[in-house]
């Protein structure tokens, strides 16, 4: 390196022999940029393709393609009450199955 006198020489001078190392941390913040760009877009198609364009559609017709019957087992709390609920709307003939057989009764007197 060369001797200088004023900072601006010497600042020019430092500049000149890291350009090197601030094109590789432009890269890698680029790289870095463009991915988290990517994941971000991806994300956004996830949301649209899962939550929204299904709406769009008509509901299926669970008799046509399954038929008329459908099985519930742990139907008397949570994701089975939920489903039959759900089947029993849809029009579908249920057969409730839980191991409490008051609260079957009850959530067969509500469906």
């Amino acid at each position: 390196m060369a001797a200088v006198d004023s900072f601006y020489l010497l600042y020019r001078e430092i500049a000149r022999s890291c350009n090197c190392y601030m094109e590789a941390l432009a890269l890698v913040g680029a790289w870095y940029t463009a991915r988290k760009s990517i994941t971000v877009i991806c994300d956004f198609y996830s949301l649209i393709r899962l939550h929204f364009i299904p709406r769009l559609g008509s509901r299926a017709d669970l008799i046509k393609q399954y038929g008329r019957w459908a099985v519930v087992s742990g139907a008397t709390d949570g994701i089975g009450k939920a489903y039959a609920e759900e089947l029993a709307s849809r029009g579908l003939n249920i057969i409730l199955i839980s191991r409490n057989e008051e609260k079957l009764q009850v959530v067969a007197k509500d469906i």
